[in-house]
C-alpha cells in the first residue's frame, strides 16, 4: 500500500501556493510524497525554496528543475503576477500543472460586518485569485465524481465533515 500511495500522483505537476509555510508546506511535502512534480510558489522566495530542499529534490532555485520539484515568488492576489506564475510553470516542466492547491492566505483578523472593503478585497484577492485562473479545460465523468466520494469515503479524509464539494473541473466558481 505504501508504494501505491507513493506513486499515485506521479504523473501530477501541483501547483501550491502558500508553499513556504504552514499548510502549503505540508501539502507540498505530501504531494511530494505521493509522487508529484512539486512547484512550490510563495511570496516569499527563500521560504519556497526551503519547501523545496525539504521535498528532497535538489531543484531549490527558481528556473528549470534539477529534480523533481522547483521555487517561485509571486503575489498571486496580482492577477498579472498570477498569469505570468502559471506562464513560468509551464515553461520551466513544459506542461501546465494538473493540480492546483491554493494555500496562499491572509487574515485581516476582524469579523466580516466590521472589515473593510479594501481588506476584504485583499483577503479575497490573495485567497482566491489564481484558482480563478484555470479551469481543467475538459468535461467530467461520472468516475470524476466516484474519484472524490471515495476520497471522502476514506480515512485520508478523517478531519472533513460537513462541507459540500463541488466537482466541476472549474466550470463553474
Amino acid at each position: 500500500m505504501a508504494s501505491q500511495l507513493q506513486n499515485r500522483l506521479r504523473s501530477a505537476l501541483a501547483l501550491v501556493t502558500g508553499a513556504g509555510s504552514g499548510i502549503g508546506r505540508a501539502v507540498s511535502v505530501r504531494l511530494a510524497g505521493e509522487g508529484a512534480t512539486v512547484a512550490a510558489c510563495d511570496l516569499d522566495r527563500a521560504a519556497a525554496q526551503e519547501t523545496v530542499r525539504l521535498l528532497g529534490g535538489p531543484g531549490s532555485k527558481e528556473g528549470p528543475p534539477r529534480g523533481n520539484h522547483a521555487a517561485f515568488q509571486a503575489d498571486v492576489s496580482e492577477a498579472r503576477a498570477a498569469r505570468c506564475l502559471l506562464e513560468q510553470v509551464q515553461a520551466c516542466f513544459s506542461r501546465p500543472p494538473s493540480v492546483v492547491v491554493s494555500c496562499a492566505g491572509i487574515t485581516q483578523d476582524e469579523f466580516l460586518l466590521h472589515m473593510s472593503e479594501d481588506d476584504w478585497d485583499k483577503v479575497i484577492a490573495v485567497n482566491l485569485k489564481i484558482t480563478e485562473m484555470i479551469p481543467m479545460g475538459h468535461l467530467g465523468d461520472p468516475e470524476d465524481v466516484a474519484d472524490v466520494v471515495a476520497f471522502l469515503a476514506s480515512e485520508d479524509s478523517g478531519y472533513i465533515t460537513g462541507t459540500s464539494v463541488e466537482v466541476t473541473g472549474g466550470l463553474f466558481m
